[in-house]
């Protein structure tokens, strides 16, 4: 029936608008996490103890492509 649907349209709204916002919430979330990796890039910046590398280590690179993804599906 006409009800049932309705029903059904206003749950789906109500599942996108919480899908919304927790892609609102993850966004956030990594933008925090890339400024705390920042800090912590400074923090230890002390300790080097050679010549630094050209490219970033494995995993690095595989978290910053896992950023670049989840940003650009919000």
């Amino acid at each position: 029936s006409i009800e049932e649907v309705n029903s059904a349209v206003r749950q789906m709204d109500e599942m996108t608008q919480h899908n919304a916002a927790l892609v609102e919430e993850t966004n956030a979330s990594i933008e925090r996490t890339e400024e705390q990796a920042g800090e912590l890039d400074r923090i230890v910046e002390v300790f080097r103890l050679a010549e630094a590398a050209e490219e970033p280590a494995p995993p690095v690179r595989r978290l910053q492509a896992m950023a670049g993804r989840l940003r650009r599906h919000a």
